[in-house]
């Protein structure tokens, strides 16, 4: 699927491991569109508690989409920062390896999440395969390093809860 045609209205759900905190729903915006400003003004409209932002690469892409998302949250009279935020950080093999450079999380972030299925493709590899298994780990290393949460995020059926959690995952998006 094409990133730039993920509608700004579809819904992720985040459920976190820990009980006590309650799920978030999650608007999906494509983090390198050449429409990430109207995106994410069409996302903070949207009936969410927060935004998955996909496809974003390394410190470039944060600080990029931490830029478009502060005008649009004044655009529609937001408070700035009141907006919570998830970043796919290892949709492709580029952004995996932007994770070895240190990533400054700002204080709206939520957690680092990646895409196993977009990551596949960008690959071309089969699933599963180590490629898979050592940018999930790196991810985990880049969230850890950050100070914020790494979140599974799981398609279908795939993903094991349990194997998630005891690797340091804090939740998962679903």
């Amino acid at each position: 699927m094409n990133e730039d045609s993920i509608p700004a209205t579809a819904l992720a759900t985040l459920r976190w491991f820990q009980s006590d905190r309650p799920p978030l729903a999650l608007a999906l915006v494509n983090g390198e569109s050449d429409r990430l400003a109207s995106d994410l003004q069409s996302a903070l409209g949207a009936r969410s508690d927060g935004l998955l932002i996909r496809c974003c690469t390394g410190l470039a892409g944060l600080e990029r989409a931490e830029t478009a998302l502060r005008v649009a949250e004044a655009r529609m009279g937001i408070a700035d920062g009141a907006t919570p935020v998830v970043a796919s950080m290892a949709d492709t093999a580029r952004a995996v390896l932007a994770l070895q450079k240190p990533l400054i999380a700002s204080p709206r972030l939520v957690g680092f999440t990646w895409d196993r299925a977009g990551l596949r493709t960008s690959l071309g590899c089969a699933d599963p395969s180590p490629l898979l298994d050592q940018a999930r780990l790196q991810l985990l290393f880049a969230a850890a390093a950050a100070g914020v949460p790494a979140l599974e995020w799981r398609t279908g059926a795939s993903g094991n809860a349990d194997e998630a959690r005891s690797l340091g995952f804090a939740g998962h998006i679903g």
